[in-house]
């Protein structure tokens, strides 16, 4: 399944690529941009399964061993998790909280 159209623009306009920094196929955005991309994807009835949180001071990005997740209930349907996902995710990222001189980064997880 293909992510929705906004979201994949968001990801190549404001994105940071992980590839060359820590090998894996993956792209971190802002709070900002991780918050409107939960929007998006959520509008789209797509479900987050988590994602993984980085630090950016300067240019340089490490990851900040911090994640988070959401699996699916017994008897839940893709659209209710997909809502309860985004909703979680929106609680994660707003209450992260990067050390001084850090800039936090989240880089989402979508299901197939």
């Amino acid at each position: 399944m293909t992510l929705p159209d906004d979201f994949t623009e968001l990801l190549r306009q404001r994105g940071i690529e992980l590839w060359e920094s820590h090998g894996v196929a993956d792209i971190a955005l802002s709070r900002e941009d991780a918050l409107a991309g939960v929007e998006m994807l959520e509008e789209a009835g797509r479900v987050i399964l988590g994602g993984d949180v980085l630090f950016k001071v300067g240019e340089q990005l490490s990851s900040a061993l911090a994640s988070w997740s959401s699996k699916s209930l017994p008897e839940e349907s893709d659209t209710a998790w997909a809502a309860r996902a985004a909703a979680e995710s929106r609680a994660y990222i707003n209450a992260f909280t990067a050390p001084d001189g850090r800039q936090a980064m989240f880089a989402l997880v979508v299901k197939d």
